[in-house]
């Protein structure tokens, strides 16, 4: 992976990660209801020996874990650790979240309204809370997977690069831009950006999951990255462990549990199986 020091970074994309189950009781009915919350966000525990402030592995209403919730918060912190180091540089926050609770009964329940945004505003709305300048952050609000969202950098980088062809003054075009995730989704990630990079690779690669894209992200990959541009990918748990000892011991810590492991596991499948083709199939990953 690539880390960040040294030259100047002009963006950060910064996906978020997960959603758990939960069951709201109605205090009037005593009946409950099924909605879906972020818990990457939650600074409290919900299992002693599975759960960290930087992981938060969460639990559905069944006591299954959720696996795709670990590591959200950490590049939440990771994001904001390099909005300081790198003042000058836009964040994106990314993801979109449709909640299946109408705003009905979220005021019956008087539920808190910001677990029911889209996630990108979730994020951007924690970034700013922790001092990152609103001019520097904006949104992306329409993926819902780590593919689309890194076609989704690959077009907004594009876009910011074409405003900058009209700028004399050569300071609006993105030439290095990270994209923070999490050490156990690095394999995979880093295999779909290869493929989006290659025009003539996405198709080949992932012939499972291209056909399934909208018409504007086959659009991006048949007319491939902008010229000039690298696309790295930023590991959140370096980040945090290198600024901090305390979250370098609880990185340490969530890397030995066994979900973090399991995760692990899958993610390195799927690198796998873009590779061979056949990542997306009814029996792969």
């Amino acid at each position: 992976m690539e880390t960040t020091q040294g030259e100047q970074f002009d963006a950060f994309f910064v996906p978020t990660s997960g959603f758990a189950e939960r069951r709201i009781r109605d205090p009037q009915t005593g009946t409950q209801r099924r909605v879906w919350t972020p818990p990457a966000y939650r600074d409290e525990p919900v299992d002693q020996d599975q759960c960290t402030a930087a992981y938060q592995m969460a639990r559905n209403a069944r006591g299954e874990l959720m696996l795709g919730a670990c590591g959200g918060k950490a590049r939440a912190l990771a994001a904001l650790h390099l909005a300081k180091e790198f003042r000058n540089a836009a964040l994106v926050t990314m993801s979109r979240f449709d909640p299946p609770v109408d705003q009905r009964v979220i005021q019956e329940l008087q539920l808190p309204t910001e677990q029911y945004r889209l996630m990108s505003d979730y994020l951007r709305r924690r970034l700013q809370a922790g001092g990152v300048s609103k001019r520097h952050v904006c949104e992306e609000s329409n993926s819902t997977t780590i593919f689309e969202a890194l076609i989704q950098m690959v077009r907004i980088t594009a876009e910011q690069n074409e405003l900058d062809k009209n700028d004399e003054r050569d300071e609006l075009a993105w030439y290095r831009v990270g994209f923070v995730t999490n050490n156990y989704n690095l394999p995979r990630a880093q295999a779909m950006l290869d493929a989006i990079c290659d025009p003539a690779g996405a198709a080949k690669k992932l012939p499972h999951l291209v056909p399934k894209l909208g018409r504007g992200y086959q659009q991006v990959l048949n007319i491939g990255p902008p010229q000039g541009t690298s696309f790295e990918l930023i590991s959140a748990e370096e980040v945090l462990a290198r600024r901090s000892a305390r979250y370098a011991r609880i990185i340490e810590a969530a890397e030995e549990c066994a979900p973090y492991r399991r995760r692990s596991a899958l993610e390195q499948a799927g690198a796998t199986q873009i590779a061979e083709g056949t990542y997306g199939a009814p029996s792969s990953l």
